[in-house]
């Protein structure tokens, strides 16, 4: 009965034909055709917004961050990019900070100072032969 209209595929059916496409690697060709496909195309305001939903609710791990971090180690931005950044954060509001914020910065901030504190006294020449715990 070709050309007959059947109606949208059932739950069941939807799923026995994604298990059929688990696995399946695409070809450079076709993922390359299936780029080229989609070039040009803007996604609209609600799908922006959807993956930006998806994208900030993903938490990344110490290792990735890290990773990222390596990654953008000793890049350059041109001169363009540098001022939209600083046109970009000249509006962000930076404060005032939560009691708890100023309380997390305070602890941050004493925790630094009592590792440079350590190591300026460990590195004097009357601590040469101690060791540290």
């Amino acid at each position: 009965m070709t050309g007959q209209k059947r109606g949208p595929h059932t739950a069941e059916t939807r799923s026995k034909m994604s298990r059929a496409l688990v696995g399946r690697t695409l070809s450079f060709e076709h993922r390359h055709k299936l780029s080229e496909a989609h070039r040009g195309k803007k996604p609209s305001e609600e799908t922006r917004h959807k993956m930006s939903i998806a994208m900030s609710s993903r938490i990344l791990t110490d290792e990735h961050r890290r990773r990222i971090g390596i990654a953008n180690k000793g890049r350059h931005l041109s001169d363009e990019h540098r001022r939209k950044l600083s046109i970009w954060q000249k509006g962000r509001k930076r404060g005032p900070h939560t009691d708890e914020t100023r309380r997390k910065l305070s602890v941050a901030a004493k925790r630094q100072w009592a590792l440079r504190r350590r190591a300026a006294i460990m590195s004097a020449p009357e601590y040469s032969g101690l060791t540290t715990n």
